[in-house]
């Protein structure tokens, strides 16, 4: 994925997930389902160090023909962040929480997504600003 800023305050995001890939299990290969990601971001400087983001997200989910948008909120002080987001137009997986650290020009991520019927996931994630 690419994240583009076009202003100061604005973050215009774009990706593709498993294109093409496949996952085997003993001798039955499987096809990952691939995603189409656009995301847009706002953020407020609310005082010196802290700052707030709005963001959405809008996943396609190509084999099921299903946008799933998510909000979100973030919280940034100095170099670390407090995200929190929602689905919708699904019905697990609903909510996420995730903390950033941001060392010069690269971000580390770490997401917690709680879900009610699969297992919950952890997403980890490095980001190099250039």
């Amino acid at each position: 994925g690419v994240f583009v800023l076009p202003r100061q305050d604005l973050v215009l995001s774009i990706g593709i997930q498993n294109a093409g890939f496949s996952t085997k299990f003993v001798d039955k290969e499987e096809k990952l389902p691939t995603s189409a990601w656009v995301g847009l971001g706002y953020e407020k400087m609310v005082s010196g160090k802290t700052s707030v983001l709005l963001g959405l997200d809008v996943p396609y989910l190509v084999v099921d023909n299903k946008f799933i948008p998510q909000v979100a909120l973030g919280v940034n002080y100095d170099m670390f962040g407090l995200h929190l987001g929602y689905r919708v137009n699904t019905t697990d997986a609903v909510f996420q929480v995730g903390l950033t650290a941001t060392v010069k020009s690269i971000d580390f991520g770490y997401a917690y997504v709680p879900a009610q019927y699969l297992s919950a996931t952890h997403r980890v994630s490095l980001g190099i600003r250039f």
